[in-house]
């Protein structure tokens, strides 16, 4: 494992240290499952070794997972064989001798210059600075940077929101977070049993909040059923009973949930706070209350002991539009963020320009199903020349759009993602699906405003039942 690449690339450790050994795993795992790269265990947590064991076979060869706290050679052998891929000390010893031999490259705890030097020549790839915050914080890292232009500095100790970025504007090549990212989580101070996952509420198909105007609702459809794209009915599914609110669920604290909106200005490349948030836009990387955004729900699931789902696993489907807006983001950035999120729904829509003007000129349907196998459904929309559907079986479906004179396209590409929804939710086949949406995009075309009436139902349907020929003799 190439260590310092890594922690330059991903700007963070977090750091998993608790009493409660199933909760400290459920915690590593709902780490792993929302993107974030480097996770440290601390041989502090109880039965740490199983924790590093249970979690390496659950998250493959191709995670990195660290050992932290490691004092001994005794430790530095254990969290090999634990399978343990680096090992993060509090200092200098022969747990970091031990570890070296052994081939795991080592992020050693240092304080002083001579640390820095005695760090450097027992091999330390990486340099944790430790304690930060009583060491001096960001104005000791500045000054300690001074003869050591080159070293890769990780501040690990009282390092919160504000601190992290502090760090990061002085140079320090990532940062090491405990609990103002993950709370109380891996203690399981408070457990509390997981309920058997609710039926589905059907969800009316409109718009995100923050767009002008509802979009048109089709009638409400029933549940889907078994077999279906949107069917998550399993009988071992479970679900915390308090799941994330718009302010998280109890217990872990978000003192980094704002970094973004204060770290980065207003005007050139975004509106504050938007989408294409960072702390460093100099080196393009997402921006750590991105990445701390994600994980409100961390106590929840560890806790509760409900560990966190794949997306072809989850109870609910979860619907992402890509709707990349090119002037809300700095050059070179939207590409990697958004393919993340894209790779975690379970329904993403695309439109084709968006994809090459992203990912690859050339790109077809197939294409940015290559660049997008994981989730579920995969729809790619081709402008006024008709979708394409690609499921997680293979199956391919392309539905052309029919004729409509065009008033006004905004809220067109809202409006179709609601009616392949509605479509979904009615139990129809991908072909009705995207059928469903091309009328309710037509019906948002067609007005000057964000939405425009929908036909009555009894058009809609023989619209549904159209044979193939007689629907693409409308486009």
């Amino acid at each position: 494992m190439d260590l310092r690449a890594a922690l330059a690339a991903h700007r963070l450790v977090a750091i998993v240290r608790g009493s409660d050994p199933e909760a400290a795993l459920r915690t590593v795992l709902t780490l792993a499952d929302e993107g974030i790269e480097l996770i440290e265990v601390s041989l502090t947590t109880g039965d740490a070794l199983t924790v590093i064991e249970r979690a390496r076979k659950a998250l493959g060869p191709g995670r990195p997972l660290g050992a932290g706290t490691v004092l001994t050679a005794d430790d530095a052998r254990a969290a090999h064989r634990a399978g343990a891929d680096f090992a993060v000390t509090p200092g200098l010893g022969e747990g970091m001798s031990t570890a070296r031999e052994l081939g795991l490259p080592v992020l050693a705890g240092v304080m002083t210059p001579t640390e820095v030097i005695g760090a450097r020549a027992l091999g330390a790839e990486a340099l944790k600075i430790f304690p930060a915050a009583q060491a001096g914080g960001p104005g000791y890292l500045k000054a300690l940077r001074g003869p050591f232009p080159d070293e890769v500095f990780v501040p690990v100790g009282g390092v919160d929101e504000a601190a992290a970025r502090a760090y990061l504007a002085a140079g320090a090549t990532a940062v090491g977070i405990g609990s103002p990212l993950i709370g109380d989580a891996p203690t399981a101070a408070v457990r509390t049993p997981c309920a058997p996952a609710h039926e589905p509420s059907t969800p009316r198909p409109g718009r995100p909040p923050h767009d002008r105007g509802p979009a048109p609702h089709p009638p409400r459809p029933p549940r889907p059923g078994r077999g279906h794209p949107l069917d998550r009915r399993d009988p071992g599914t479970r679900r915390h009973p308090r799941g994330p609110s718009a302010d998280g669920p109890p217990g872990p604290r978000r003192a980094l949930a704002d970094a973004g909106r204060a770290a980065r200005p207003a005007g050139r490349g975004g509106t504050r706070g938007g989408p294409a948030r960072h702390l460093d836009r100099r080196r393009g990387h997402r921006d750590l209350s991105a990445r701390a955004g994600l994980h409100h729900h961390l106590a929840g699931a560890a806790r509760g002991g409900c560990p966190p789902r794949p997306a072809h696993e989850r109870r609910h489907a979860i619907s992402f539009d890509v709707n990349h807006r090119p002037a809300l983001w700095p050059d070179g950035t939207a590409a990697t963020v958004l393919r993340d999120p894209a790779g975690r729904a379970g329904i993403v829509f695309v439109g084709l320009d968006e994809a090459r003007h992203l990912w690859g000129a050339d790109l077809d349907a197939g294409g940015v199903r290559e660049l997008l196998p994981r989730p579920r459904l995969l729809v790619v929309k081709d402008g006024g020349r008709g979708a394409t559907a690609l499921d997680g079986d293979g199956r391919v479906v392309t539905v052309p759009a029919p004729r409509t004179e065009v008033v006004e396209p905004v809220g067109a590409g809202d409006a179709f993602a609601a009616g392949f929804l509605a479509g979904l939710l009615r139990g129809g086949a991908l072909t009705s699906a995207l059928r469903l949406g091309h009328i309710t995009a037509a019906s948002a075309l067609g007005v000057t405003g964000d939405h425009g009436p929908l036909p009555d139902a009894a058009t809609v349907e023989r619209l549904l039942g159209l044979t193939e020929r007689a629907w693409a003799a409308r486009a």
